[in-house]
């Protein structure tokens, strides 16, 4: 890990699945962290293309398209989070967590 250069590799988690730029089809979540603890590590990525468009959805489909957290205590670090959609939270979505770092 230490010879890991985060900045000149990137490395990009998306959300657009048709591979088109545009939102709609897009997943929900592009990176989800359920019921985990602290050894959950989300390090060194580029989070993008996430669309929670469904605000009717009562199982978290309108909120957290970059990085939903729900019931966890996960570590996030050196990560770009840009160009995410939700109706909530759309670059990280934090929601019935314990302590997160970043």
């Amino acid at each position: 890990m230490s010879e890991r250069d985060w900045v000149a590799n990137e490395t990009i988690l998306t959300g657009d699945l048709n591979g088109d730029g545009l939102y709609p089809g897009n997943s929900y979540h592009v990176v989800s962290a359920v019921n985990t603890d602290e050894s959950a590590v989300i390090n060194g990525f580029t989070i993008t293309m996430g669309n929670a468009d469904n605000p009717a959805d009562p199982y978290d489909k309108h909120r957290g398209a970059g990085v939903f957290c729900n019931g966890c205590s996960a570590v996030i670090r050196n990560c770009t989070i840009v160009n995410n959609k939700a109706w909530t939270g759309a670059g990280v979505m934090i929601w019935r967590a314990g302590p997160i770092a970043c």
